[in-house]
Parts: structure tokens; C-alpha cells; sequence
């Protein structure tokens, strides 16, 4: 009896006394952590508190999760898939009559050939009879730019943010004789600003031999006035109506023939060019560019043994990767000078996470982009804050920039 009493008396201490507290990790060593954190987990993290909400929502917070995540991608490249799909195919025809008005992106990782991962989904949405066309989308910074033959779409898959961009009075994309589909997307260093720009038709004239063309060119900045606004009046020559730019440092190129031009690590711009067609012989250019636009010469880098024209993606290690339509290839650099590609990844293969079907109803092709996923918001310019909370975000992110330790 008295050893029960004695029992009680303990476990009745034990109940009454006070917990540990639990461990608090200074304000330094929580932003560490989360900048390191995916974008999915970083948004569920802004509802634990008023402090979490106020480093995440940070712009220096938001540049310093870019730069981990670009600093992930140098290791382990990762590429954004959107499959294009059509409704309507006649028989007979080269290429369908309408496509899908469904926009949709997975995340892939290079490492994932090796373990057979699913590509994982980000975000999907649908656009009910506004297009029958898409172009090849741009990335840049974890925006992906959807340009169609009607709208043009800005998404932010990862925080699942999207916008249509407004029709231009001087491109209507709805009047096909007139309509110039040559837009591209990128970062201005200069002021910090995102920017879509596209070429527009001043003039069409008829020519002896062919019809002459006078191109002007307008920008659209994201967060802006949220209107075009005419840059150029006149384009020194005329560039290609189905196209998407490429972006490099601040600067946006254009194709002028149909040569197959590419952008590797987000400072070469590649040229692909068949230089053998008894041999298969696929031959790759590169030109740096420098950070004021400067450009050097076009060196011959590549060659291997292809019977068509791919797309330079990312050097991964010792292995160039490369894309043509369904397939991921990869060039071994350590091989011979004309090594024989070999297949990564083959896209209509792979599981997509969210199908249970590895096969694609009315599947036409991909488009592929490498990708690095971030916090970049698509309306941070609506709604200006105040003086006082301009003046608090900017002692704020002064003392991330001092946390950090860039």
C-alpha cells in the first residue's frame, strides 16, 4: 500500500513538473535553413509566424533562394517539361488542326535517369479556346514565358502564379497576314526588371522578288505600367515571324534563317549545324558573350554522330545533354572527338507524377527547358508600399544581406 502511495506521488511530481523548453535557433540560422528549403515547402513555412512571412516575402530573401537554387542546378541539372498535345488531327495532314488548350509542367532531374523518379508536377492550367497554337517557351529565373498564336502567357510554375499579358495595339496575334510571333523573355541587369519583348510588323511592302518587311520592336516589363511600349523603331534587319528569342545576360538575340541557335549555361549562345551528312555528323558552335553584350567568335566545340540537328541543354560533369523532340541525349566529352549520342531520357517513357498512364493521349511533342525553380513573384510591383514600410523591408534586407554572408 505504501509503495503504491509512493508510486502515485512520483508520477503525480513527474505530471507537475515543468517541460524543457524546446530549444529557439537564432533568426541566423532559421534563414540558412530555409534558403536552402524547396519552393514548396518555403510557402508553407510563410504561415508559421509574422517573422517567417516577413523574411520570405523579402526580395533579398527571394534573390538569395535563386542563387542557392542555381547553385543546385550547377550540380544536378534540372529541366521543365510541358507536353503539347492536340485535339484534332486529319488524316493524311502533317500537322494538326488545333491543339490543346492545356498548359501543364513537371520538374526533371538529371539524376532521375538513374533511379527511374517520376517527373514531378508543378502546376497546370487550362485556357479554353483562346489559342491553337503554342511556341517554344523561354525560362528564365524560374519564369517560364508560353507564347501562342493568339496570347501570351507568363507562368511562375513553382509558386503557381500565371498572367496573360495584354494584346498590343501595333501585333495583333489575332489577324494572322499581319501578325509577327517572334517574343523572348529575360532579366534587364540594368534595372532589375523582368521583360517580354516581341517584333512587330511596322510595314509590309511588295517587292520585286519578295515582299519586304519593316520591323520595329516593343517590351513588356513585368510589374510595370502594364502596357507595351515601342524600344526600337526600326529593326536593322528582319528577323524570323515564328520564333522564340534567346536571352543572355541581359540581352535578347534573334534568328535571322532557320539555323538551329541555342543558349548553354546562360552565357554561350550555341549554333547547331549538320556538317556531314554521309558521316552524320552533327557539329556544335559557341560564342561567349560578355556581360555589356560584347561577343566574341563563333569556336567549334562539339561534333558527334547524329543524324539530326539537337538542341544543346546544360553540361552535366563530363556529359553534354542535348534535346530533339521526345529525347534527352547525352555526349560523353571524355569519349573521342565524334562520339555517338546516347539516350538519357526518353520523355513519352518516364512517369509523371499525378498519371497513372506513362502513355500521352494525342501527344505531338515536348517543351523543354532547364529550369531553376525561385520565389520571383509575377506581381511584386502591385501595390506600392508605404514610406514606412519601404523603409522597414530596406533595414530588413540590409541585415538577410549581413545573415547570409554572401
Amino acid at each position: 500500500m505504501d509503495a503504491a502511495i509512493n508510486i502515485m506521488k512520483t508520477r503525480k511530481r513527474k505530471a507537475s513538473a515543468p517541460e524543457a523548453p524546446f530549444p529557439e535557433l537564432s533568426e541566423e540560422i532559421i534563414i540558412k535553413i530555409l534558403v536552402r528549403l524547396p519552393v514548396k515547402s518555403i510557402l508553407r513555412c510563410r504561415s508559421v509566424c509574422k517573422a517567417w512571412l516577413a523574411t520570405i516575402s523579402d526580395p533579398t530573401f527571394t534573390g538569395a533562394h535563386l542563387r542557392h537554387s542555381a547553385a543546385r542546378w550547377e550540380q544536378d541539372p534540372t529541366f521543365i517539361i510541358t507536353p503539347i498535345t492536340y485535339d484534332r488531327l486529319i488524316p493524311g495532314n502533317t500537322q494538326p488542326t488545333s491543339f490543346s488548350n492545356h498548359i501543364s509542367f513537371y520538374q526533371w532531374q538529371q539524376s532521375s535517369a538513374s533511379n527511374g523518379a517520376a517527373a514531378r508536377f508543378l502546376h497546370a492550367k487550362d485556357f479554353a479556346g483562346e489559342f491553337n497554337r503554342q511556341c517554344h517557351s523561354a525560362h528564365c529565373d524560374g519564369l517560364v514565358l508560353a507564347p501562342t498564336d493568339t496570347k501570351l502567357y507568363l507562368f511562375n510554375p513553382a509558386t503557381r502564379e500565371s498572367i496573360t499579358l495584354p494584346d498590343s495595339e501595333r501585333n495583333n496575334l489575332r489577324y494572322p497576314a499581319k501578325a509577327c510571333h517572334c517574343a523572348g523573355f529575360g532579366l534587364d541587369p540594368r534595372t532589375g526588371k523582368y521583360k517580354v519583348v516581341q517584333a512587330f510588323y511596322r510595314c509590309i511592302s511588295a517587292g520585286f522578288l519578295s515582299d519586304v518587311y519593316l520591323m520595329g520592336m516593343e517590351v513588356f516589363t513585368v510589374g510595370g505600367t502594364g502596357v507595351w511600349t515601342e524600344m526600337m523603331s526600326r529593326l536593322p534587319y528582319p528577323v524570323l515571324r515564328w520564333q522564340t528569342g534567346l536571352h543572355v545576360k541581359g540581352f535578347m538575340y534573334c534568328r535571322l534563317t532557320l539555323r538551329s541557335t541555342d543558349v548553354l549555361h546562360d552565357r554561350e549562345l550555341c549554333l547547331t549545324a549538320c556538317t556531314d551528312d554521309k558521316n552524320k555528323t552533327v557539329t556544335i558552335w559557341t560564342m561567349p558573350v560578355d556581360d555589356d553584350g560584347g561577343q566574341g567568335q563563333w569556336e567549334r566545340r562539339y561534333s558527334v554522330r547524329f543524324q539530326n540537328i539537337c538542341h544543346p541543354m546544360a553540361l552535366a560533369g563530363s556529359r553534354l545533354l542535348l534535346w530533339r523532340g521526345s529525347v534527352l541525349y547525352g555526349h560523353d566529352l571524355a569519349g573521342t572527338s565524334e562520339s555517338e549520342l546516347t539516350t538519357v531520357c526518353k520523355l513519352d517513357r518516364i512517369r509523371y507524377q499525378g498519371r497513372r498512364k506513362r502513355k500521352w493521349n494525342n501527344l505531338w511533342t515536348f517543351n523543354v527547358n532547364p529550369y531553376t525553380e525561385s520565389l520571383v513573384r509575377l506581381t511584386a510591383a502591385a501595390g506600392e508600399p508605404s514610406e514606412s514600410r519601404r523603409a522597414a523591408l530596406l533595414l530588413h534586407g540590409e541585415e538577410l544581406l549581413r545573415m547570409l554572408g554572401d
